[in-house]
């Protein structure tokens, strides 16, 4: 439950709810029945089970801090659950919108490490609508570093 508890914005979340959050998900046990035959008792490794109920909001309050690192860079954004799309229209030669997505991808990459997260690379997709499939080739080759 520490990621959990370490993550959750009080300024989001009420401590007294994160208190309860992390007092129903901590120090979980589970056995396992087959039949008539049940085994010992066991530690759940993880914090909360992928599946459970609570997964997709907590994720979405897990993720919250992800915009203003976007609007931060003037990168508009829309979450829908774990999907993330990002957009930023500019013109073919603009270099400081094609640097300020760099840099945002990359402070972007930064805090997903921090947080023991990751892009999915089969599941991430560069579309870019225009003229330049230039920049859409650099951009699918930029984001093959995360």
């Amino acid at each position: 439950m520490s990621l959990l508890k370490r993550h959750l914005c009080p300024g989001f979340v009420l401590l007294s709810s994160v208190r309860i959050l992390v007092s129903a998900l901590s120090d979980r046990k589970y056995v396992v029945r087959l039949g008539e035959f049940l085994s010992s008792t066991a530690s759940l490794p993880c914090d909360l089970p992928q599946g459970s109920i609570l997964s997709p909001s907590l994720f979405s309050l897990y993720i919250l801090p992800l915009g203003s690192i976007f609007r931060k860079h003037g990168v508009s954004l829309h979450f829908y659950t774990d999907d993330t799309q990002i957009y930023l229209p500019f013109r073919k030669n603009d270099t400081l919108a094609m640097t300020a997505l760099l840099s945002c991808l990359d402070e972007v990459k930064s805090w997903l490490s921090q947080k023991t997260l990751s892009l999915n690379e089969e599941k991430t997709e560069v579309i870019v609508f225009g003229p330049s499939e230039n920049m859409k080739a650099y951009l699918k080759a930029y984001m093959k570093g995360f």
